[in-house]
């Protein structure tokens, strides 16, 4: 049976630690090189080896969740959320949109090394590399945490921006559904009447009904946009 060597355990606690969770989240600075995505998953899984020699590869998702929740506290939820509140200085409606955006990219780049490692640690669990645990279960137990920290007590603000968000791209969405159909079909002409009855020609003439900005300055397609963008983050 091999030995559990101190300097092996140690070295391949490094390598784990490193190849599995931000270089920041462990109180270190980050590396200049990037040796952290040098660290390829069969490194990790020589690394982990060591530490079933040692009896300790039990540890390794107890661990990863406990960093992954310090952090989240400490660090990426206020972050987060002191972007959110920053809209109180953005004043035309495309600054909030873009500010959000923005905001929650930032949020996916800070859990991608999170979400990267979920998927290998989520092998591991299914090959029954580690304890008592698989992919599904694991990924449960992150998603949640995601929620209960980041989103469990959302502010007036943020909810008021994702509300206006949506509602705009809804009304550009429809607009722009009723305009495809109206170009293929004439069955919709009673209700075009009846619609530019109520609506003031004038103002049809020179500001978009989806954005409700002046034509020349019309960000419909923009907002699609980062509709879709917004909608593959969350």
């Amino acid at each position: 049976m091999a030995r559990c060597s101190p300097e092996k355990l140690s070295a391949a606690w490094n390598t784990l630690s490193l190849g599995l969770v931000p270089a920041s989240a462990l109180g270190l600075a980050a590396p200049r090189s990037g040796i952290d995505e040098s660290i390829g998953e069969s490194d990790l899984k020589i690394a982990l080896d060591v530490l079933r020699v040692c009896g300790l590869h039990t540890v390794v998702e107890e661990w990863f969740i406990e960093v992954l929740q310090m952090d989240l506290q400490r660090n990426i939820a206020p972050e987060f959320w002191n972007g959110i509140n920053q809209q109180e200085n953005a004043v035309e409606e495309q600054e909030c949109v873009l500010l959000l955006l923005d905001t929650f990219r930032l949020l996916l780049s800070r859990l991608e090394p999170y979400l990267k490692s979920l998927e290998i640690l989520g092998r591991w669990a299914d090959m029954g590399f580690l304890h008592g645990s698989d992919s599904q279960i694991l990924r449960d137990k992150v998603f949640t945490m995601f929620k209960a920290i980041l989103f469990f007590s959302t502010s007036k603000t943020f909810q008021n921006m994702v509300q206006q968000f949506y509602s705009r791209t809804f009304k550009i969405y429809m607009r722009q559904k009723k305009r495809g159909n109206d170009s293929v079909s004439d069955c919709d002409s009673s209700m075009n009447e009846q619609e530019s009855d109520s609506e003031d020609p004038v103002v049809e003439d020179f500001y978009c009904a989806g954005c409700e900005s002046p034509k020349d300055q019309c960000w419909c397609s923009t907002a699609m946009e980062q509709f879709q963008q917004l909608n593959s983050i969350l």
